[in-house]
């Protein structure tokens, strides 16, 4: 067969060859001779390349070469504009000429990047043969590599960056000569196109200046340049690197972002622009051009934030040019306007115009349209949207069509049978629907039937669907099922629906949110005072601490809020107790279960005494720690490595992220509007509300906004402006019927009462506010007609505000959302006013009857108009008889009343303490009976038979075991 020459050793083969001999000797002789040959080889290479440097340098091309180079960096030196105060300090000879026996030049000259390739050559083989360091990562070429995924960070460290240079220029020249050379030499590697070079040298000497305590600002002309250089060269990646770093060292970004964010426009860079605006959106708003692009980016990747960008960023006459580009998160985006503007024209507009831009509009789209309809009550134009569906060849209903449907049938009184409820969601084949949609559609029907049916009804109901309709066990059910009962009192049932939820294999159990939900259930129907609350929630978080959830700390600082807000004047000396318990809350971490325990009545009595005139505190030091410790744990200790990522992954828990981060700062700012406006920090209440706004000029609920509106009723400012943040509102789109009721209010209550046109101008415009509320389906509230009536009584026309109040209770909305106990105490004031002893009996009557929440107020009319009808009465004549007559009706209700204030207080602090041993109760592990009966009713077993000893059943003897004298045998043991 062939075979192949014999080869000859190379050189470095034999060299190795030799060395291997050496160590095997295993002698000191042979490791000195390794070392001295490999000392004499480096010597000799050394001395080669040091000859071949010299001879080149003396080269007249050589000298040419390098005075060109001096040239083009003297010209670079003049022209630059940050280094003109250095170069008037500096003498010529000092910036012109470098001299040749100094550290810097030599290691420029000697490694030139005019020298040849052959000394370059020879470095290359000097370091091949230098032992590996492990600190540096391996060569890009190096075979063991091939293997390692492609996409890998470049890590930028500053050891990989000889800064010799500008230490020495440091401490020979000083910053202002140092900083200036050094920007000639990133200046001159960015013109040959070494801009990564002049980054990896521009982070060392931030490093270095800031270590040093010297101010950066001289190098920001550099990072400019830098930044121009890659957004010429569409290095974007770059661009947010240098952007990330700069944020880092706490230099001004502004511009950066906006160039880079504009750049990213066109073609459209979808996760860049989305990375720069969750990293930089909230406290750097990016330029208005941007959104439109950044709207499309997220339609299809989160809808849901598409839509909030929609409405907070793009103004109401862009919104029509922006809509096809964000034609993915259509349905989102009309929900999310519903439920922000409350303005179906608003609504219908845009559905109307998409439908016009696309040949064949999705059926989510119509399914969100009927949503609306039905919200706003315009069932013929539901109806007609659902014609319009089953007419078209496309679309086909499915359960979502009906479900709203069923939505609409339950909010009705007349509620048709369970039975027909169910078969509505399987109609017209739609029980391939999965079962999470049904669920979600489910939840809203039993919170309507719960409403209006019992507890069994409810019981059976939900467990039906659960079992016969595909309905899955959602925590959702059972935080609907336990509201229920605690707000009808049924709290014995709370266990059995627990237990019953625990049977199914994907059972709920009682988490942190539905717990809050039950303590939230209990506060809202009861409201109990914040001093019950309070006692409650410190002996539930002792007793179950992971019930905790920051919820809870807002739910008490609510309550006492609310009671701050409903003090009277009569009650001016418990607001220092609110005060002081409001300021213990907002000092509680949030990740900590420890609440401050309420003062006792000695405690409370000290605190009076030290300080009597205190006033609430206008600082919000707390809520900016909280913000700065926020910011602190959110932001990297380095942010010198940064690169943004494509990864998809990354990406969706990015936006996931976001969202809960936009939720839970819509809800946080509200939060604070509420807790600066009980402390009366009304300019607070001004600022946070204008941090709200978008760009559109859009609140973000009109909650914010009624509570804005309040605020600046309170100050003493200019009456013109109380309308501002209304028309700036109505200009966005959004219905501000509900928000004109603060202006409306102060309006009234300021208004003079001097004729009867004036009486009847106020009461038609408190009769159409009415009207307005019904008819754009806003939730009636009568704080307009209780402040009309208080402004009739204080001008001295009470049977006007009896006139006024009379027509509202006899009023079909008075059916729907009867008075209010405020209201109810204008009326009998206004009765007590004008001596109808009648009138103000059937008053008292309807009160107690209705079983309103009898508060301070009420029983102060009662007291003090008994105190002057009594005083009354010692006149005598038919008149000291009716007062007398009255004297005694109102000091016997006031008894009454008094008895009913003091069994809601302890049936409010007992439902509480039941409510919370049975939560208590439910968070203790189930016992091994428990755990025996529940599969024991799994398989149909009857619970009622179990013993509760071990695994025997409970069985009844009869006979001669029963007849004295005999012990019954403990079958338990076997």
């Amino acid at each position: 067969m062939f075979q192949s020459r014999r080869r000859v050793p190379s050189e470095g083969a034999l060299r190795v060859l030799r060395q291997l001999a050496y160590i095997s000797s295993g002698t000191a002789c042979g490791a000195a001779a390794i070392v001295a040959e490999e000392r004499r080889r480096q010597t000799n290479l050394v001395s080669k390349i040091a000859e071949n440097s010299r001879r080149l340098k003396q080269h007249p091309r050589h000298q040419h070469g390098h005075a060109a180079q001096r040239r083009r960096a003297d010209d670079a030196a003049r022209s630059t504009a940050t280094s003109t105060s250095a170069r008037d300090q500096l003498p010529d000879n000092q910036l012109l000429s470098l001299p040749d026996d100094k550290p810097l030049p030599q290691a420029e000259t000697f490694r030139n990047h005019v020298l040849p390739s052959e000394v370059e050559r020879g470095y290359a083989k000097l370091n091949s043969h230098q032992p590996p360091n492990k600190g540096k990562s391996q060569p890009a070429h190096n075979p063991q590599s091939k293997h390692q995924p492609t996409k890998i960070r470049p890590k930028y460290r500053r050891q990989d960056y000889d800064l010799s240079f500008f230490t020495t220029a440091l401490k020979t020249h000083g910053p202002t000569s140092a900083v200036a050379r050094f920007n000639i030499r990133c200046n001159d590697l960015i013109d040959r196109r070494q801009v990564s070079e002049a980054f990896g040298l521009l982070r060392a000497a931030i490093h270095h200046l800031k270590t040093d305590g010297i101010s950066i600002a001289p190098l920001h002309p550099l990072a400019d340049r830098l930044f121009d250089s890659y957004l010429a060269n569409e290095n974007y990646q770059s661009c947010s690197r240098l952007l990330h770093h700069m944020n880092h060292q706490g230099s001004p970004i502004t511009h950066y972002l906006h160039r880079l964010a504009i750049a990213c426009i066109e073609p459209i860079q979808p996760t860049l622009l989305i990375k720069l605006n969750e990293k930089f959106g909230d406290r750097i708003p990016l330029p208005r051009r941007t959104y439109p692009a950044l709207c499309a980016a997220y339609s299809t990747r989160n809808s849901e934030l598409c839509a909030l960008l929609f409405a907070k960023h793009i103004r109401q006459e862009d919104r029509l040019s922006v809509l096809p580009l964000c034609e993915p998160a259509w349905p989102v985006i009309i929900d999310h306007m519903w439920s922000v503007t409350k303005n179906y024209h608003l609504v219908d507009s845009l559905f109307i115009h998409m439908c016009k831009l696309s040949d064949h509009p999705p059926l989510a789209l119509y399914n969100a349209m009927i949503h609306v309809c039905i919200k706003f009550g315009r069932l013929d134009r539901a109806h007609h949207h659902l014609h319009t569906i089953q007419q078209s060849q496309h679309l086909r209903p499915d359960i979502v069509t009906f479900g709203h449907f069923v939505f609409q049938a339950s909010s009705d009184a007349d509620w048709p049978p369970a039975e027909d409820l169910m078969a509505m969601l399987v109609r017209a084949g739609e029980t391939e629907a999965p079962p999470e949609k049904r669920t979600d559609l489910f939840v809203p029907v039993l919170k309507a039937y719960a409403k209006r049916h019992h507890p069994e009804e409810v019981w059976a109901f939900a467990f039906k669907a659960i079992d016969e309709y595909g309905v899955l066990p959602d925590p959702r059910i059972l935080s609907t099922g336990l509201g229920n009962l605690i707000r009808i009192g049924r709290l014995e049932m709370l266990s059995p629906w627990v237990d019953k939820m625990r049977t199914y294999d994907l059972g709920a159990e009682i988490t942190p949110g539905i717990a809050l939900a039950m303590m939230r259930q209990f506060y809202f129907d009861t409201r109990p005072s914040y001093t019950i609350m309070v006692w409650l929630c410190c002996r539930l978080m002792n007793n179950v601490p992971g019930y905790w959830s920051p919820g809870v700390l807002n739910l008490l600082r609510e309550a006492v809020a609310y009671d701050l807000r409903s003090y009277r004047a009569g009650q001016a000396h418990r607001v220092p107790h609110a005060m002081h318990m409001l300021r213990m809350l907002q000092e509680v971490r949030l990740d900590s279960p420890s609440l401050p325990k309420p003062l006792y009545w000695n405690q409370l009595q000290q605190l009076a005494d030290k300080d009597q005139a205190r006033v609430p505190s206008s600082d919000s030091n707390f809520q900016d720690a909280v913000k700065k410790e926020v910011q602190t744990k959110d932001q990297p200790q380095d942010l010198q490595d940064t690169v943004l990522s494509d990864d998809e992954s990354s990406m969706h828990d990015l936006l996931d992220a976001a969202l809960s981060t936009a939720k839970f700062k819509k809800s946080s700012n509200e939060h604070e509007m509420l807790m600066a406006l009980s402390e009366g920090r009304y300019t607070d209440v001004l600022k946070l509300y204008e941090n709200s706004l978008g760009q559109s000029g859009l609140p973000a609920s009109s909650y914010s906004l009624e509570m804005a509106m309040q605020a600046r009723t309170q100050l003493p400012d200019d009456a013109g402006a109380l309308g501002d943040h209304i028309d700036m509102a109505s200009e966005a789109g959004m219905d501000t019927i509900a928000a004109l009721l603060p202006l409306l209010n102060h309006k009234v209550q300021n208004s003079a009462i001097g004729s009867r046109m004036h009486v009847d101008e106020l009461c038609n415009t408190v009769w159409s506010f009415y009207e307005n509320m019904v008819k754009n389906s806003v939730t009636i509230r009568h704080h307009l007609a209780t402040s009309a009536a208080t402004v009739l009584l204080q001008n001295g026309k009470p049977n006007d505000a009896i006139r006024l109040l009379s027509q509202i209770y006899l009023s079909p909305w008075a059916e729907k959302v009867p008075l209010d106990l405020p209201a109810m105490t204008v009326l009998l004031q206004a009765y007590i006013h004008v001596r109808h002893s009648l009138g103000a009996e059937w008053v008292i009557k309807e009160v107690l009857e209705k079983d309103y929440r009898v508060d301070y107020a009420f029983m102060t009319v009662i007291r003090k108009a008994k105190i002057s009808a009594k005083s009354r009465a010692s006149v005598g004549g038919e008149k000291g008889m009716n007062n007398l007559r009255l004297s005694k009706m109102l000091d016997y209700y006031s008894k009454v009343g008094r008895a009913k204030q003091m069994a809601q207080i302890k049936a409010a602090s007992r439902l509480g303490n039941r409510l919370v041993n049975a939560m208590i109760k439910l968070a203790r592990p189930p016992s091994t009976d428990a755990i025996w009966q529940q599969q024991a009713q799994r398989h149909g077993i009857d619970p009622m038979m179990w013993s509760g000893r071990g695994s025997m059943w409970r069985v009844s003897y009869t006979g001669r075991f029963r007849r004295r004298g005999r012990r019954r045998p403990n079958f338990a043991k076997y």
